[in-house]
């Protein structure tokens, strides 16, 4: 209590009096603070919000600026009637800028994939004319029509669009919508690039023809011409994703596209299980489009005989995985082609699974870190296959269907990256491991160890460049695109590419290079030339900053 009175008396001052103990205060902070937290932020960004279509500027846009470091929102602001916005008194350092507005796809400054530039204050750069583009949102209209020129309603539409965000040219699945009561779909928010449509439904007066139970009394039969399936239709009106037509969109544009659906003969697949078995197979399904495969929408029955089958397919290729639990639930997969009509499988039994031993090694000489796990992936669907490593850095996998497996490392904080796959001595030269039906198979895979970032400067002419597309190339498995690293370079020509593993690689930079398909070596090849050369010993540990900027390079 005495401490309490005696605080308590020395807060009981006249205003003069407590206005010179904070000064006094004010003045002893002062002069301990460091001249760096006393610099005064005079640093400006500014610039203007223009169309990317026609080049007006846009008023009203919502433009933020981030620290480029967490992420944190510095400052929000509106821009002017003529699209001009501004920010005051910033502390130097690199920060992300973005806009958006009703009608326009977000963005960020020379946005490119995920990739952005950013605006560094404090360097002596000019930060106050920057011009940020906001691209119109573009669209697709379109209608689904039968074959007597009906409208389709409640049929699936998917959009794709193509890119090149993993090192090749692909066609991805966009986003899906299904069209109204009138057989209408819209595709909105979309920026400018390469899409295509896919059109999925069902006639609706298609009956699938029912097995014929053989203790029945009553034969029931359903016309062929109802047992029909519409193919999966691309826009074009075809029915292989190669041959459909590209919808080329400009930003804002606005296109219509119908699609016509034709009926062809239902086809389906049997499966047929052990004769001992219940039955009842669970069953995943597969088509392939724009070189993947996707999963289908099944439909299932069962026969009196134990079959189970998927009815109402297009002839096609098709992948399919299933579960038998007259065999202890054990799969099967493959692929079936149905351009010569239905086909049925035999039991689950007459397909046999193999085994994979592996040992993993790091890269360095250190053992992998403890509770590290692999983890098989195949290229079709099925059960999660996982296993933690041993105290000898080794698992063995058993009951593995078979398939072309890739390997997923992660422990000790982060995934690792495979560097090399080896059956006994003998290098496989590639990242994966096509496994047969029965087959066992004892690899090595050998996992990097990481720096914790290379970072360098991009210049042209001398001068440090903003928005090259920055990739460092593995020289000894340009074939592994896992082992890429890719960045786009700030305002200053710096970039930072994050957790690179050991090794040997070059550095390249390109002008405009983002439909470049940087995962092919022979594209790579005219501009590896040029690069510049990069050493990751596996003990690095700190961020590797190079000694020599790396030469900004045209794309043709």
């Amino acid at each position: 209590m005495i401490g309490r009175r005696r605080f308590h008396y020395k807060l009981q001052k006249t205003p003069l009096e407590l206005l010179l103990v904070v000064l006094l205060f004010a003045c002893s902070m002062l002069g301990q603070q460091s001249p760096g937290v006393l610099e005064k932020a005079h640093s400006r960004i500014a610039g203007h919000v223009l169309s990317a279509a026609d080049g007006h500027k846009i008023s009203g846009a919502t433009v933020s600026i981030s620290n480029v470091q967490g992420g944190a929102l510095v400052a929000s602001v509106l821009s002017g009637d003529d699209g001009a916005f501004v920010f005051q008194d910033l502390s130097p350092g690199k920060y992300s800028l973005s806009g958006q507005r009703r009608g326009f796809i977000g963005a960020s400054y020379e946005e490119h994939d995920q990739f952005s530039s950013a605006i560094v204050t404090g360097s002596g750069l000019d930060t106050t004319k920057l011009v940020l583009q906001l691209e119109p949102e573009a669209t697709i209209l379109g209608r689904v029509l039968d074959e007597d020129g009906e409208l389709v309603r409640g049929a699936q539409v998917t959009l794709y669009r193509e890119g090149y965000a993993t090192g090749k040219k692909q066609v991805k699945a966009y986003t899906v919508t299904q069209t109204d009561s009138f057989g209408e779909f819209a595709l909105s928010q979309l920026r400018s690039g390469r899409y295509f449509v896919a059109v999925r439904a069902t006639p609706w007066y298609a009956v699938a023809a029912a097995p014929i139970d053989p203790q029945s009394p009553i034969l029931t039969g359903v016309d062929p011409a109802l047992d029909v399936a519409y193919p999966l239709t691309f826009n074009g009106d075809v029915t292989q994703s190669d041959d459909a037509v590209a919808i080329v969109l400009k930003a804002g544009n606005q296109i219509r596209t119908d699609v016509h659906l034709s009926p062809v003969p239902a086809l389906k697949i049997s499966f047929r299980s052990s004769p001992d078995g219940p039955g009842g197979r669970l069953v995943s399904l597969q088509t392939p489009v724009f070189g993947g495969f996707e999963q289908l929408p099944a439909q299932l029955q069962s026969s009196p005989d134990g079959a189970s089958q998927i009815v109402g397919l297009g002839p096609a290729t098709y992948r399919f995985e299933t579960f038998d639990p007259s065999v202890g639930n054990k799969s099967q997969m493959g692929e079936l082609d149905l351009a010569g009509g239905s086909v049925e499988i035999g039991p689950l039994g007459s397909v046999a699974e193999g085994s994979m031993q592996i040992t993993v090694v790091v890269d360095s000489g250190e053992k992998p870190p403890a509770q590290t796990i692999v983890a098989l992936l195949g290229t079709h669907p099925g059960p999660d296959q996982r296993q933690m490593l041993d105290v000898n850095g080794a698992v063995t996998f058993r009951g593995v269907p078979p398939d072309d497996y890739h390997f997923l490392i992660f422990g000790g904080g982060h995934t690792w990256q495979t560097v090399q796959v080896a059956e006994g001595d003998k290098p496989l030269n590639q990242d994966h491991r096509q496994l047969a039906a029965g087959e066992s198979a004892s690899l090595k895979l050998v996992i990097a160890s990481t720096a914790k970032a290379v970072e360098g400067l991009a210049v042209r002419d001398g001068k440090p460049f903003s928005g090259a597309m920055i990739v460092l190339v593995p020289v000894d498995a340009m074939a592994n695109t896992d082992l890429f690293r890719r960045d786009q370079s700030d305002q200053d020509g710096t970039f930072s590419l994050p957790d690179v593993a050991a090794g040997r690689y070059i550095l390249i930079a390109v002008e405009n290079g983002w439909k470049l398909e940087w995962g092919r070596p022979e594209v790579l090849s005219p501009f590896l030339a040029q690069g510049l050369a990069v050493q990751v010993l596996p003990t690095e540990r700190k961020t590797l900053h190079l000694a020599s900027p790396v030469a900004v390079q045209a794309h043709p």
